[in-house]
């Protein structure tokens, strides 16, 4: 046995010549009973019925470029599987894989045998019930999870008086696919309510109510299909800028003034208004949504909004300045009379300015966007339900 070690691994050489730098080595280590028999029966490797001299193979290699790992380890392994060829053949196999010597594709855990793999699981569970150094612990050998059935007890007598048990075995799969068939159930109820909501809440409420409630107010027309365009209007490209707007505007009066005007007086009036209703458009924030129709693009939409709010708050941070002025000026010595009615109308601008008139339909608008921003929140929370309970742990048992 020991000269088929020597040939084998002296005709594995032709394969690993060509790598560069390559040291290939193989050792042959006696293993007696003298040795490992001497605590064969409170060591977990299993040789405890062995009598006979053991051989352990070693083999050694180096190299340097990292391009010939898999043309190495191939090698490698054809060597090892032609040896336990021999061995069997010869009828001198043994399956023990010393641990410290064993390569990365090896398991040398399952060498020990049934006996003291189910040793090395017991003591698992005693020390390490949650397999956190069996599962977070990189490198190494591992020992190997039992399998786990479960069993339905079915209550029925038997002629021995013993119930007799019935295996149903859920699989991981199942609960993988009851766990997600739960979480769509779940979304579509909660979309579909909301869906409900939001119909009925266009059925009740008037367009116009909706739409100040929530400042976006839609065109009846696309304004790309109407046939008066404000830009051509005021005589300017799409897009113009707001000085190019305002300087259209008074150029266009000056031209369609009645005084000058060449048609009658109504044509004049139609001109003066067309042209005033595109000024008014044009430097209102309804120009956003009007732009974005022509073709201007989500950019410059969220632009346009962006300048919109900025200017709110500027206007509302005068209002606070102002309101914040007086009051440093009762506090200056005016009378109490007229101290008194500035706080009222201080209080009735405060009030005008946080809590503006809202009527029943608005105030239903705003109830289903709560009611739309709970439902998402559920949904979140369901996922995240789903994740903590079933992903964690599926992903524990198959790491």
């Amino acid at each position: 046995m020991l000269n088929s070690v020597y040939l084998n691994w002296n005709k594995s050489i032709q394969a690993i010549k060509s790598v560069r730098g390559v040291v290939w080595a193989i050792s042959l280590e006696p293993l007696p009973p003298a040795i490992y028999a001497r605590s064969a029966t409170s060591n977990v490797f299993g040789l405890s019925d062995r009598s006979d001299a053991l051989v352990i193979t070693l083999l050694t290699v180096f190299w340097r470029n990292e391009a010939d790992d898999a043309k190495v380890e191939k090698a490698a392994r054809e060597l090892f599987r032609k040896i336990e060829d021999d061995a069997r053949r010869l009828g001198a196999y043994d399956p023990f894989i010393y641990p410290n010597y064993a390569a990365p594709w090896q398991d040398p855990i399952a060498s020990y045998g049934e006996k003291s793999l189910r040793k090395l699981q017991r003591v698992r569970r005693d020390v390490d019930p949650k397999g956190v150094f069996s599962r977070q612990v990189s490198g190494g050998f591992k020992i190997p999870f039992e399998q786990k059935r479960l069993y339905t007890y079915v209550d029925v007598p038997q002629k021995a008086g013993v119930p007799s048990f019935d295996m149903h075995r859920e699989s991981t799969m199942t609960k993988i696919h009851k766990a997600i068939l739960g979480f769509l159930i779940t979304s579509i109820l909660l979309s579909s309510l909301s869906y409900c909501l939001i119909q009925f809440t266009e059925f009740m409420v008037p367009l116009d109510e909706f739409d100040s409630f929530t400042n976006e107010k839609v065109l009846a027309k696309n304004p790309s299909q109407n046939s008066v365009n404000h830009y051509e209007t005021l005589g300017i490209p799409l897009f113009s800028q707001d000085e190019a707007i305002k300087r259209a505007y008074r150029d266009k009066l000056k031209l369609i003034h009645p005084d000058k005007f060449k048609g009658g007086k109504e044509e004049a009036n139609l001109e003066v208004h067309q042209v005033t209703e595109a000024y008014k458009i044009l430097t209102s924030k309804e120009r956003c949504m009007y732009d974005f129709n022509l073709g201007s693009g989500i950019g410059r939409f969220a632009d346009c909004n962006q300048k919109w709010l900025d200017r709110k708050n500027e206007e509302l941070a005068e209002k606070r300045k102002e309101v914040k002025g007086k009051r440093n000026a009762q506090k200056q010595g005016i009378p109490q009379e007229r101290k008194n009615i500035q706080k009222q109308e201080t209080a009735s601008r405060v009030n005008a300015l946080a809590k503006p008139n809202v009527t029943a339909g608005q105030k239903l608008v705003q109830t289903v966007k709560d009611v739309g921003t709970t439902a998402k929140a559920v949904v979140l929370f369901v996922a995240g339900w789903f994740v903590v309970h079933f992903g964690r742990p599926l992903a524990m048992r198959f790491h």
